[in-house]
């Protein structure tokens, strides 16, 4: 509720929306908080936390594309973040394995 009226009062203000997304994605709220994951980092292109954490609501709801494309462009910014590079094999190990099961 907190972060909901802060986003709503600071709507230029990229924290707030990103604080909304953990909260909506931690009670498993996964498209409002996509969306508000979405709109911080609209706000804030180089927010790479809200990067991450739009990236990750991808992949709990099997978005590995959208996934892999925000992760691209995150390590961009921050090509040392081993969270995000954690991020990037795990997103191609999947690649990996869907290849593999379509072949068999």
């Amino acid at each position: 509720q907190v972060y909901l009226q802060r986003a709503g009062k600071y709507p230029q203000v990229a924290r707030y929306p990103q604080q909304l997304a953990v909260a909506l994605l931690s009670e498993g709220l996964m498209p409002q908080g996509i969306a508000a994951a979405r709109k911080a980092v609209q706000l804030d292109p180089t927010y790479t936390l809200a990067m991450r954490n739009l990236a990750m609501a991808y992949i709990e709801t099997n978005q590995w594309t959208k996934a892999a494309v925000i992760i691209r462009k995150a390590l961009r910014i921050a090509p040392q973040s081993h969270t995000l590079k954690r991020l990037a094999r795990r997103i191609a190990l999947h690649r990996l394995v869907m290849r593999l099961m379509r072949s068999r």
